[in-house]
Parts: C-alpha cells; sequence; structure tokens
C-alpha cells in the first residue's frame, strides 16, 4: 500500500482583525453596495416589516427605515446608483463649484462689474435652464466663490457697455459718415487734429 502524503496547511496567522462598528451607528463603516441593493428590493416587495427584520434593526444590523426609503429614492428618482459617498469629514458642502464657479469665472471676464443679481439671474436661467432641482444661490455664496477665484471689485474694469446699445451705434455712424453739422466727414483731417493734445 502506497503511502499517502496529507497536503501541507499553512497555519492561521492568528492576527485579529479590528474591530468595526455595525453601519446602523454613525460611526461605523458603510453598508456595501449589494447590501443596500437586497433592502431595496425587499422595500420594493414590501416586506420590510416582518420579525426577523425588526430583531436585525433592534440588535443595530440592520439600516433603518429612513436610509432604506433613501436608497429607494435615489435608484428611483435620481436614476443614481447605490454606492456609498465620500465622507466629507463633518466639512460643510462647498456651494459653485465645478461648472458654476467656471460660468462665475467667465461671466466676470466678460462683464467685470456685473452685480450679483445679474449672476445669480444667468446661475437660474441659463446654466440649470431644465434642471427640476435648479437652486437659487444666494450673494453671500457668491461671494465666497469669487473670493476663491481672486475676484474683487478693485480688479474689475470699468468698461462701458453703453458703446455697443443700438442707439450710440448709430449716433457714432452718424457722427464718422455725415457731413458738418451732423458729422465730421466733410472736415479736413487737419481740422480735426487737435496738436496740442497729441503730443
Amino acid at each position: 500500500m502506497a503511502l499517502q502524503r496529507t497536503p501541507q496547511h499553512c497555519p492561521a496567522l492568528c492576527t485579529f482583525e479590528e474591530y468595526r462598528n455595525p453601519p446602523s451607528v454613525c460611526t461605523g463603516e458603510a453598508y456595501s453596495v449589494d447590501f443596500r441593493d437586497c433592502c431595496t428590493e425587499l422595500a420594493q416587495t414590501g416586506i420590510l416589516n416582518t420579525p426577523e427584520i425588526n430583531d436585525l434593526w433592534t440588535a443595530g444590523r440592520w439600516p433603518s427605515s429612513r436610509s432604506v426609503r433613501r436608497w429607494v429614492r435615489r435608484i428611483q428618482i435620481y436614476n443614481g446608483n447605490l454606492r456609498r459617498f465620500r465622507r466629507p469629514g463633518n466639512k460643510r458642502a462647498q456651494v459653485l463649484r465645478g461648472r458654476f464657479q467656471l460660468f462665475v469665472a467667465l461671466y466676470r471676464v466678460v462683464y467685470p462689474m456685473a452685480s450679483q443679481g445679474e449672476i445669480q439671474a444667468l446661475i437660474f436661467t441659463e446654466i440649470q435652464a431644465g434642471d427640476p432641482h435648479a437652486r437659487f444661490f444666494s450673494p453671500s455664496q457668491i461671494t465666497k466663490c469669487e473670493n476663491r477665484l481672486g475676484d474683487t471689485k478693485k480688479r474689475g474694469s470699468t468698461t462701458i457697455r453703453q458703446a455697443l446699445l443700438q442707439i450710440n451705434i448709430i449716433k457714432r455712424d452718424i457722427y464718422w459718415n455725415e457731413n458738418y453739422p451732423a458729422g465730421v466727414a466733410s472736415i479736413p483731417a487737419h481740422d480735426i487734429i487737435n496738436i496740442d493734445e497729441a503730443k
């Protein structure tokens, strides 16, 4: 009879995994995507009020009904997913980031002396057009965004926008193309140029 060798098994490392708080307490790890998917399926079938689930919820091993409703809403209304959000570390959410901040910077380049009301109207009507969850940003939020950009009223130039009004364009054309007294087309150039001012 041949001798049979037993396979060698590596001994256990005997290192304990660090205890993690359950997700039901705020300091624990977040629920996995598979578990959230299971909870939303149970919520949509309407079998969440069983004694077993109530016992799990009492023991802190099942999410609250509010969390499950929030996950269902993320899927149904917002067409989202069930991935975990990155924890912000109890920092306040910053507003006017991303494309909103880009449009504020571009609007300030084109219209340096624009008021905050004009920027509010631009963001609300043009950028968020058709968005059912559009929001209206407060003047303090716009000020904080401009401070992050390093933009102040002192740096804004005083570009005259009235020069592009239709009436002023017509007046300019009349001044340069009509004869005296309406314009200067019939006046010689040496009479128009003031040598004292052309130093």
